[in-house]
């Protein structure tokens, strides 16, 4: 069974916590782990990482053969959220799942994971649900 998280690690004067909240609800969850994908991954999460510059966070990708779980974080830029309205910024976090996750996930070359049906998959859920 596929299990997926959609969470955030951000600074709340950001606002990252609250539009990933409006991303995923409880709905989503239910739709997107409700289709196969393959065997390939089992565990998807996706971190949304908005923290101050002076921090220096990095981008971190990690997959674990054992748990087939991969993780990955996608960086946002802290002063363009913080002056973001909520709109802009959920449409902005959807577009950037769009673009960063097939590439990092095509690069492990999984041999059984449909990427294009998940991304489908979110690109149905945004659509449906106003999003994007």
């Amino acid at each position: 069974m596929f299990r997926l998280l959609l969470t955030a690690d951000s600074n709340i004067e950001t606002g990252v916590g609250d539009a990933s909240m409006i991303i995923a609800p409880n709905d989503f969850y239910k739709f997107m782990e409700g289709q196969e994908y393959g065997e390939g991954i089992k565990h998807l999460a996706i971190f949304y990482i908005c923290r101050d510059p002076e921090l220096k966070f990095k981008q971190r990708i990690r997959y674990t053969k054992k748990d087939q779980a991969l993780c990955i974080d996608i960086m946002l830029d802290y002063n363009q959220f913080v002056a973001m309205s909520m709109q802009q910024r959920v449409f902005t976090m959807c577009e950037k799942l769009l673009e960063e996750i097939p590439p990092i996930v095509k690069k492990y070359k999984f041999s059984d994971f449909d990427i294009n049906k998940l991304i489908d998959n979110f690109t149905y859920w945004f659509k449906q649900n106003k999003l994007r």
